[in-house]
């Protein structure tokens, strides 16, 4: 769960505070995965943590859209959504 929830935190503080269910859709997700992959600081506000000064992994920035992917279907799975609106075609 916390593999989710330091994910889907990251996404909602992109999103914003005021971000509903029906502001998920695919230009924001991948608004955010260009975000992230302008970064170059993993941790950018955490102290203990050493960022080094280069991009994230491919493979961190996929756990994200994963965990998009993941949260999207089990709110359409569970009712809160009408569709599915990360779902690839």
């Amino acid at each position: 769960m916390s593999w989710y929830s330091e994910r889907l935190g990251l996404y909602h503080r992109f999103a914003g505070q005021e971000a509903a269910l029906v502001d998920i859709s695919v230009a924001n997700a991948r608004a955010f995965v260009a975000e992230l992959q302008a970064r170059t600081t993993r941790n950018p506000n955490n102290s203990f943590y050493k960022n080094k000064d280069q991009p994230l992994s491919s493979a961190y920035i996929q756990s994200f859209a994963h965990a998009l992917r993941a949260f999207s279907s089990w709110l359409y799975k569970d009712g809160y959504t009408d569709t599915n609106v990360l779902r690839a075609p």
